[in-house]
């Protein structure tokens, strides 16, 4: 398993194959279990990195989410970057991961070679949709992974 420390916490991430990096972001109450399913067709040709944001799958766990989530999101995903020492990423994100996506692009343009936001809302969330998330992340905070 690998870590790296963000803050004073840990964030788990995996790394599978060889090639150019191919960063897929999870969204909103899952992990980077998420795309367990896509890695092996992945793999063959890519450099595939996976992270469990904070407060997901097996990165340390968080007291109170962050008030701009997926900003302190994209904020973990440079870190990542930077501490693996990637260069023109792709960037792939869903749902809220979409958004973590678009937010590290718009501030480290230079590092991504292209950018993919799958399935979001967009700016601001409906309210229903913000429930949804709040009961899915209370029910992911029982489960470890």
């Amino acid at each position: 398993m690998s870590f790296f420390t963000y803050r004073d916490k840990k964030i788990y991430y995996e790394e599978h194959g060889t090639g150019q990096a191919l960063l897929l972001l999870h969204g909103n109450t899952v992990s980077s279990k998420f795309f367990s399913h896509v890695i092996p067709a992945l793999e063959g040709r890519y450099h595939v990195i996976t992270m469990d944001f904070l407060g997901c799958g097996r990165s340390d766990r968080l007291e109170k989410w962050p008030q701009d989530l997926w900003y302190e999101w994209s904020n973990q995903t440079l870190a990542l970057c930077n501490e693996l020492k990637l260069e023109k990423v792709i960037l792939i994100g869903t749902s809220g991961g979409a958004l973590v996506a678009l937010n590290a692009a718009l501030q480290r343009p230079e590092l991504f070679q292209f950018i993919i936001a799958d399935s979001f809302e967009g700016l601001e969330a409906d309210p229903s949709i913000t429930e949804q998330i709040r009961i899915g992340r209370s029910a992911a905070k029982q489960n470890q992974v």
